[in-house]
């Protein structure tokens, strides 16, 4: 500012410090100029009490100063005083007290004006004070804060917003007490106003120009019409309405077009390029002002792909993936050509481009298998490309061997991929959370995550300014566990803790610390007290005590950061949903979302309370509530004195009250409607409906359980105008709202802002359907299940509900029914339950599995089977009892994703392989085993073996990731070698090494190979090939052939003893119901002058 002041000077040295001032006020710019805070003075210019005049305009300041005016000198202020006064100030009312100055007779050109108070009240931060002055301009002089004490008496307020304003005319000061806070009401003693200013000739106030579209930063295609619409007003001296004249278009500084009428509107063609838009208005008075200016671009738009797939993974590798489904476009009207490059992962997370492969198909080739293989897609207009585009990955896989026989050798090796838990670390700490805190204050915090086991000695927190909150280097730093959240707010004096925040915690024994950024304990006070989060933007950078940024994650305007998380403003916070150090440095794994919703979901909510479920606020007198008992348990509502009150148009005080009697049974509903309701409404049944219930969109409405709230619909204390709106146009006028399944418990917090599309479901208005039954139970004709209570905490232990089983008809003898829980790791419950014969109905228990997981609400479905009868279910609600407030969690994982992968970092697992293990319902035949660490399935089949086996492969890891195949595999009863030689008694020779139809191929070859031992076999049985780098032998080789010892050798020389099966590898590229065709390789190298490959079968010994 400084700076800008300099070059003021420079320009006119003349100017005085009040000209200074004024030049700033008329030439700043509106910050957010759509924001409701801003309000024209009776002299025209524009004030905010958050931004002041605006956003200084450093070349505008410079360009009006060049040839200012000096203002006149100040005249003799203008001074009103009411003394001895004793006026009492009401506590907790919203009317408060008003003063009035009479300054008919002054005629100042007004710049500052003071107000002096004496206020004798124990709580000034209850009291809020406006200024009004003559032309209906207001000055918020004092807001309710945090200050508990007598402040006021004797304190001096000054305001600048009636800068320009004539003083004559009635002033207005008003007092109110807007809380509760303290029960002795305050007083006013004496009350001085003071108006500074001068009595030369008024200025004339300047128009306000604004550009209302394009919008600021919108990039145009080439040759596009660009409508540009201004507003522009003006005011005369003394704040009346003025006349604007002319409004001019400036395109990069050149006036483009004039328009003289209002609405002002030009059409532009402009070339390609950067364009800066000013408008620039000029007035009766022959005042002129100019826009902010709003910079568009004309550009080439890169074309877009949004959809594109290769099918369903696994697959197999004698499979062709081909691109399809392929969705492209371009904002500039052409087609676009694609281009195509496949990749292949050994992990599934990192991929590399395989060389030569860029048809928009991957020809099948059994060297591919045991890879993720996906499809970048590169959309081009012939002028630029688009952003790559990559299909979903696809796991190609070696088709099984899915026949065998009894007493042979058997191997699959599957080529399942899958990543290593948690992907691996690299480093000891992230930025795991991040919050503004409260709107409108400075209650921020922030949330590390440690990796693994680390010393966190003279590490640091910065910002993009520079600012340091430095760790003390000290032992407190030392041993801190992996899996730890800690969490470190502003402890600044004067600065609120946020309310969403747990409980001060400084030991790190149990994964969680707490810390405020002043405790100097854990933080050196010779450095900033805090990092003060720009609303606008910033950057967050965690460095060791080398200097070395670990992690860094920037918002907003910033660019400085690595990474940008978007907009996270005031009242705004950003959390990692990821579940992997490496995905912390991708923006997209960051959600900014407000922490209202989980600032009021961290009040109390008592688990199982009741809540208010459904909402009708329909035509004329259709009004009605639901209210629902998510608990185990009847509520007793008289006993427990539950009542409805309603708040009418912002008030503070009930204006109507309903008790609820009788009894609600567990999952029950309790409905209240009008008892003028009329149409479909009046046809639901209600337990209170001879009641006057009336409410409109703008009511606040309470449940309470004696005088201890237990939900609240709207705000109480707030008039939001007709009704509560939230994202996606959610209303609460003339509408149906429901809850949201997800939404357990009610919002004790009543004077929160509400938004009703956070827990509310919106219908049409008089939409009943759903009045009176929040759950809806499921059955079939044949066994129905019936769960009761249908919904519990994980938490609620071995008997958390009972199930009945009912069959139609009735068995006649004892009939045993199988019972399954499709999740396990939610509840259990028994393997059998017995309907007696004659009877309908058997009961059983339901068990809940408490986990440490943030996994949110789960919805486990139980399945009943009995031969003769047709399957039952019912789906049963298992709440979380490990809080999870809409991602804003500090300490705590942020969803379950995440909350698995910290599990993985606590428990030491995270980043270990992925193992292979057998899926439920998977048997190998005996002999066979699979390998933990391989995925290869190996070993002789038993000679007693015969049938089919469903086997399972499933690879996991410590995220709880799984990827699995699926085969069967047919056994079958085993031939030896003496039975199949026996079968051809016309041999000459039956030995084994012989030879009798000298063809070359001994008969234990034939027989491996399933050929006839008496009859000369053509060259063809065994086929040899050479590439370049290498040699191989394909040969088809018989099912169920026992007693063998069979490997493909090679030799250099051909001499006895140098024969080895070392580096041969072997590919089934048939696996026929009787045999298979077997290729066997070896790789030749360049110094290979001669190389033999053989196939040797004997008997096994």
């Amino acid at each position: 500012m400084s700076g800008i002041v300099a070059d003021l000077l420079q320009s006119k040295p003349t100017l005085g410090w009040r000209d200074v001032q004024e030049i700033f006020i008329r030439s700043a710019k509106k910050v957010n100029p759509t924001d409701a805070g801003w309000s024209n003075n009776g002299a025209g210019f524009h004030f905010h009490h958050d931004y002041g005049a605006g956003l200084v305009d450093a070349a505008a300041a410079i360009t009006l100063a060049s040839t200012w005016t000096n203002l006149p000198a100040t005249a003799a202020p203008s001074v009103s005083s009411q003394t001895g006064l004793s006026v009492a100030i009401p506590n907790n009312n919203a009317t408060g007290i008003t003063r009035t100055f009479d300054l008919s007779s002054s005629n100042l050109r007004v710049e500052q004006v003071t107000v002096a108070v004496a206020i004798n009240h124990n709580s000034s931060g209850d009291l809020a004070i406006t200024l009004t002055s003559p032309t209906g301009m207001v000055s918020k002089l004092s807001e309710g804060h945090t200050d508990p004490n007598n402040h006021f008496n004797g304190w001096t307020f000054m305001s600048t917003r009636h800068w320009g304003e004539r003083s004559a005319g009635t002033w207005t000061l008003k007092i109110v007490d807007n809380t509760n806070g303290n029960a002795i009401a305050g007083s006013l003693s004496e009350a001085v106003l003071t108006v500074y200013g001068t009595s030369g000739t008024p200025v004339n106030p300047l128009p306000v120009v604004q550009i209302l579209s394009p919008a600021d930063g919108t990039v145009y295609s080439p040759s596009a019409t660009v409508n540009v619409s201004v507003n522009a007003t003006d005011t005369v001296i003394g704040g009346g309405p003025g006349t604007v004249t002319q409004v001019e278009l400036l395109d990069n500084g050149i006036v483009v077009a004039t328009d003289t009428t209002s609405p002002y509107a030009f059409t532009l063609t402009p070339a390609l390029g950067a364009h800066a838009l000013v408008a620039r208005a000029t007035d009766s008075e022959g005042a002129i002002a100019s826009s902010s200016a709003v910079n568009i671009s004309l550009a080439n738009s890169p074309p877009l792909i949004t959809a594109g797939t290769i099918g369903t993974s696994p697959a197999f590798d004698d499979t062709v993936l081909t691109v399809s489904g392929v969705v492209s476009s371009d904002p500039d009207g052409t087609v676009p050509t694609i281009s195509y490059q496949w990749q292949s992962s050994s992990d599934g997370v990192a991929f590399t481009d395989a060389s030569g492969l860029v048809a928009s198909n991957l020809p099948a080739d059994p060297a591919r298998s045991g890879l993720v293989w996906r499809c970048k897609l590169t959309p081009s207009d012939g002028i630029a490309s688009g952003a790559e585009f990559f299909t979903n990955g696809v796991n190609l896989l070696d088709r099984p061997i899915t026949t065998a026989a009894a007493g042979t050798a058997y191997s699959y090796q599957s080529g399942l991929v899958l990543r290593s838990g948690g992907g691996g670390v690299s480093r000891d700490a992230i930025i795991h959370e991040f919050s503004q805190g409260l709107s409108g204050g400075s209650s921020e915090w922030i949330e590390i995550l440690v990796l693994r086991n680390a010393n966190l000695r003279y590490w640091d927190l910065e910002d993009t300014a520079g600012n340091l909150l430095v760790f003390q280097d000290t032992a407190v730093w030392e041993n801190i566990p992996a899996g730890t959240r800690i969490v470190i707010y502003n402890g600044s004096a004067g600065i609120p803790k946020d309310s969403l925040l747990p409980a001060d915690d400084t030991d790190p024994s149990d994964r969680r610390m707490v810390l405020s950024s002043t405790n100097a304990t854990y933080f050196d006070a010779t450095y900033d007290p805090w990092l003060p989060l720009g609303n606008s933007g910033d950057g967050i950078f965690l460095v060791d005590a080398d200097g070395l940024v670990v992690h860094e994650v920037g918002y907003g305007n910033d660019t400085s950061a690595a990474i940008n998380v978007g907009a996270v403003s005031s009242g705004k916070a950003a959390y990692y949903s990821g579940d992997s150090d490496a995905g912390a440095d991708v923006a997209t794994n960051w959600t900014a979302t407000t922490s209202l919703t989980a600032r009021s979901l961290r009040d109390t909510r008592a688990a199982g309370d009741l809540f208010i479920s459904e909402y009708v606020e329909g035509t004329l007198s259709n009004k009605a509530l639901e209210i629902y008992n998510p608990s185990a348990s009847a509520v007793d509502l008289t006993a427990a004195a539950y009542k409805v009150e309603i708040y009418y148009n912002g008030a503070t005080i009930a204006g109507s009250t309903f008790n609820l009697t009788g009894t609600l049974a567990a999952g029950g509903t309790f409905v209240l409607k009008s008892n003028s309701s009329t149409g479909v409404i009046a046809s639901v049944a209600a337990q209170l409906s001879n009641l006057n219930i009336n409410f409109n969109g703008d009511d606040a409405i309470l449940l309470k359980k004696g005088t201890t709230i237990v939900d609240s619909f709207g705000q109480v204390g707030n008039d939001p105008g007709t009704a509560w709106t939230g994202t996606g146009g959610i209303t609460t006028l003339d509408k149906t709202l429901r809850r949201k399944p997800s939404i357990l418990q009610g919002d004790t917090v009543s004077s929160n802002a509400f938004d009703p599309s956070i827990e509310w479901d919106m219908f049409a208005v008089d939409t009943v359907s759903g009045l009176g039954s929040h759950t809806v139970a499921s059955s079939s004709p044949s066994i129905s299940v019936a769960i009761s209570p249908s919904s519990f905490a994980e938490n609620a232990g071995v008997s958390a509900a009972t199930g009945t089983i009912t069959v139609t008809p009735a068995p006649t003898s004892n009939l045993t029914v199988t019972l399954t829980s499709l999740d396990a790791t939610e509840l259990t419950v028994p393997a059998t339950v017995t309907v007696l014969a004659n009877q309908t109905t058997a009961n059983f228990t339901v068990a809940a599995v408490d986990d440490a997981l943030t996994d949110g609400t789960q919805s486990v479905v139980i399945t009943a089977t009995a031969s003769g009868y047709t399957q039952g279910s019912a789906a049963v609600s298992v709440t979380d009892n490990e809080v999870s407030l809409v991602g804003v969690t500090p300490g705590a994982a942020n969803t379950p994703a995440n909350a698995a992968w910290i599990a993985s970092l606590e428990a030491g697992t995270a980043g270990s392989p992925a193992l292979f293990r057998l899926g439920t319902g998977s048997t190998l035949p005996s002999g066979l085993t699979l390998n933990a660490a391989s995925g290869l399935i190996s070993g002789t089949i038993g000679a007693s073996v015969s049938g089919n086996f469903n086997v399972v492969i499933e690879r996991y890891n410590s995220a709880s990731e799984v990827v699995s195949q699926t085969f069967t595999l047919n056994v079958t009863g085993a031939t030896g070698y003496a039975g199949w030689v026996g079968g051809y008694n016309t041999l000459s020779d039956p030995a084994a090494t012989a030879d009798p139809d000298r063809d070359g191929l001994a008969n234990v070859i034939e027989y491996f190979l399933g050929l006839n031992p008496g009859v000369v076999d053509s060259s063809g049985t065994l086929i040899g090939s050479k590439t370049a780098t290498t040699l191989s032998l394909t040969y088809r080789r018989k099912n169920g052939t026992t007693g063998l010892n069979s490997v493909v050798e090679w030799s250099d020389t051909l001499a006895s003893g140098s024969w080895s099966a070392a580096g041969v590898s072997e590919e089934i590229l048939e696996n026929n119901a009787g045999d298979q065709l077997v290729k066997a390789t070896i790789t030749l190298s360049p110094t290979d002058l001669k190389k033999f490959l053989r196939l040797r079968v004997g008997l096994a010994q």
